[in-house]
């Protein structure tokens, strides 16, 4: 896996996890995200997450090395999405998309996203997906990448009409799956699982 784009530094090498990243791979998740630094992640505990959650798998995670130092990661997780009352779809949850500081704005983490999405349809999952603040840096890389904007309310997914139909024609029709424009009412339930996830 090596992606690389007019707009990127051809001496980035994107790759799947090999034995000895773990330590790349911590240092960059921890300069990226305080909750990793005061939650004390070290390349152990990383290595034990696939013991602790069946979905997270080490060769899913993805790297871009710069000089033989790691720069950037993803990590790929499968999760199960229930969709309606009785349906369950696989989904490739992505996971702590990370560059360190001093190689942003050289389109790691954009090239990162585009494996991360293209080693999904490889695994045969169907959906992807991920959770950031709206208007952030990163909500803006992944509207670029082909993300859509959704909140999930409960049962209920919720974004554009545009988008939901997109996602309905992905889940092939999904019984139980009801697409419609927001009504004034919506916002007090809206918020309530904003805040609760959030």
């Amino acid at each position: 896996m090596n992606v690389i784009d007019k707009n990127m530094s051809s001496d980035i090498i994107y790759r799947r996890y090999k034995p000895g990243d773990e330590d790349g791979i911590v240092s960059t998740v921890d300069a990226c995200f305080d909750t990793f630094r005061d939650f004390g992640l070290d390349r152990d505990l990383w290595l034990r997450y696939e013991k602790m959650d069946p979905g997270f798998k080490k060769e899913n995670a993805l790297v871009a090395e710069h000089a033989g130092k790691i720069v950037g990661h993803v990590q790929l997780v499968q999760r199960g999405v229930k969709l309606g009352d009785q349906t369950f779809v696989q989904m490739g949850g992505i996971a702590n998309v990370s560059t360190i500081p001093e190689m942003r704005g050289r389109g790691v983490s954009t090239a990162l996203m585009v494996n991360a999405v293209d080693l999904c349809r490889k695994e045969g999952l169907p959906l992807s997906g991920l959770f950031t603040g709206y208007g952030s840096v990163a909500h803006r890389i992944y509207r670029r990448v082909g993300f859509a904007s959704t909140l999930l309310c409960g049962t209920a997914l919720v974004g554009t009409g545009d988008e939901m139909r997109r996602v309905k024609e992905i889940c092939n029709e999904v019984s139980g799956v009801k697409i419609r424009n927001y009504e004034r009412g919506d916002e007090k339930e809206m918020l309530n699982i904003y805040r609760e996830w959030s």
